[in-house]
């Protein structure tokens, strides 16, 4: 249905065509996503073109005042795509960064027995900040479970929600099972309940492929990073609600970015957003939803003794998690590596949600809009020998 968009999609990507020539099939795009080429050539401009160290805000010359234009550039383009104010956009170095930063903002508001909500199926790092904090400030983490089809369980959310409530974080969609979260729904529940709790939303994983509105969700903090949506690594984002409702100066971006910034990273990030322009918010969610329903039942019809993971959930982009029953999904990863198909295979940075799938590791296929049914079907064939051999 969309293989001659997805062809002309690939044309993009110098490394896609490098790719091809090593034969070589990524499927790992949760954890990096390839760059197109005006990514790629942005980058070499700005090297070629930068001949001495200029520090930001430092207008001693044509080039200094150029590049602090280009990074209010970017910072304006990011405000269009999730619809907030200019100055609620602060550059980060990644997403791990903006929660810590998020950490040392909220811990002078919480006090003993206080309590912050956070999801089993949270990447470690928007766990690990909380559990440092609770031990340092001696307050409670509860940690909201998912149901039978990996969805977050809002009554759960709500039912937990206190007076002594003073923050809740979840992700947008979960980096090892791919389901999409009623974000919306949640944040409006929980405010209802408590009006004065903050709401940190991870979209590390939602960013690149749905259409965001943080006025409509009405989130206090939003952070996600550039490496995942196209663009070079080293530029997190963090979105501060100039409403706020917490103790804490005016937000201007300035005052968190201290420091030389990634310069050429942000002006890359920019030039990853134009990406994502041309071809369409709309249709990179049409072309993910449909490849992985593809793929999804690709793998359900031809791979005997898979075990994917909430299978049955239709909220689900991008993402597989699956596991082989009775092989080790490190010997199928590292087999699949020696064919040259790249997945994740291992905890997933995800160690609360292994625990309560009773698991210790599993495989992540994560596609993006370059994959095409070739690279799926080529799959489903390595990995049956594969099967086949480590089965004997």
């Amino acid at each position: 249905m969309y293989e001659k968009i997805i062809d002309k999609i690939r044309l993009n990507f110098l490394s896609i065509k490098n790719s091809e020539k090593k034969k070589y099939i990524y499927m790992n795009n949760a954890f990096l996503s390839h760059k197109p080429n005006n990514v790629i050539k942005s980058q070499i401009n700005y090297y070629i073109n930068k001949i001495f160290y200029i520090k930001k805000n430092s207008f001693i010359n044509k080039f200094g005042f150029n590049i602090n234009k280009n990074i209010e550039d970017v910072r304006k383009k990011i405000s269009i795509l999730i619809n907030s104010n200019i100055e609620e956009i602060i550059f980060t170095s990644n997403t791990t960064n903006s929660i810590n930063i998020i950490s040392n903002i909220i811990k002078k508001n919480l006090k003993k027995d206080d309590n912050i909500i956070i999801s089993i199926s949270n990447h470690n790092s928007n766990i690990l900040p909380w559990i440092k904090l609770s031990k340092k400030k001696k307050i409670k983490i509860k940690f909201i479970k998912i149901d039978k089809n990996g969805n977050l369980t809002i009554n759960e959310i709500i039912n937990n929600i206190d007076k002594k409530t003073k923050f809740i974080s979840i992700n947008h969609i979960s980096n090892v099972l791919g389901i999409i979260n009623p974000i919306e729904n949640i944040i409006k529940l929980s405010k209802l309940k408590n009006k004065n709790l903050l709401f940190m939303v991870d979209g590390t994983q939602f960013i690149m492929h749905n259409k965001l509105n943080v006025k409509k969700m009405e989130c206090d903090f939003y952070v996600f990073s550039s490496s995942k949506m196209f663009g070079p690594e080293g530029v997190g984002i963090l979105y501060i609600n100039k409403n706020i409702n917490i103790n804490i100066k005016k937000i201007i971006p300035w005052e968190f970015e201290k420091g030389t910034l990634n310069y050429s990273g942000i002006i890359g990030l920019g030039e990853s957003i134009n990406f994502i322009n041309k071809i369409g918010i709309k249709l990179i969610n049409k072309i993910l939803l449909y490849n992985t329903k593809y793929f999804l039942n690709l793998i359900k019809e031809n791979i005997n003794n898979s075990i994917i993971y909430y299978s049955s959930n239709n909220s689900r982009i991008g993402i597989i998690p699956f596991n082989i029953k009775k092989i080790n999904s490190y010997d199928i990863g590292k087999i699949l590596e020696y064919k040259n198909i790249f997945i994740r295979f291992d905890s997933q940075c995800s160690l609360y949600l292994m625990k309560f799938l009773n698991i210790k590791s599993l495989c992540r296929i994560s596609i993006s809009i370059y994959n095409n049914k070739k690279e799926m079907n080529n799959f489903i064939d390595i990995m049956n020998k594969i099967i086949h051999i480590l089965k004997k």
